[in-house]
């Protein structure tokens, strides 16, 4: 019949600046200033094609894959609270980095990126798998039972 859901996106940036350090000449300290993060939520909804759009059974199907939709979106907006949080105590448990050259700094900026990057992810995984609990809701027989109810013409496709 059909199939939705879709994926949760999360892009992020940091911005950094190195400070000398006073106590050993040509070294510095890398400091984070600014992180910013957005997750996107892609939903997609795909219908057989021998359900041509206009027919009862493409419409109950495309209705059935819109609840799936719904809970996606709704799942990302009543995460994002927590996301933010997770973000600001990701960035205050970044690794300390011993003075470095300046040689060295890019280095250091891409080990601090890699440390937040697997900490925002896996608080991704863990939406997705809310978001997978709920969809299960949604695909229960029941649901099944009342799409194939209000279409005569299942059988002919």
């Amino acid at each position: 019949m059909g199939l939705a859901g879709g994926e949760i996106e999360m892009r992020f940036n940091a911005t950094f600046e190195a400070v000398p350090y006073n106590d050993q000449p040509n070294h510095y300290c890398l400091n984070v200033k600014t992180v910013r993060a957005t997750i996107n939520s892609k939903p997609k909804v795909y219908i057989a094609k021998n359900f041509s759009r206009g027919t009862c059974e493409y419409a109950a199907t495309l209705k059935h894959e819109l609840k799936h939709v719904k809970v996606l979106k709704r799942a990302h907006k009543e995460a994002l609270p927590a996301f933010r949080k997770h973000l600001n105590e990701s960035t205050k448990s970044l690794p300390v980095l011993a003075p470095m050259r300046i040689s060295n700094v890019n280095e250091g900026k891409q080990n601090l990126i890699s440390h937040l990057k697997n900490e925002l992810q896996s608080y991704i995984k863990l939406i997705e798998q809310d978001v997978e609990l709920r969809q299960r809701e949604i695909d229960s027989q029941e649901e099944y039972d009342q799409v194939w109810q209000r279409c005569d013409k299942w059988n002919r496709k």
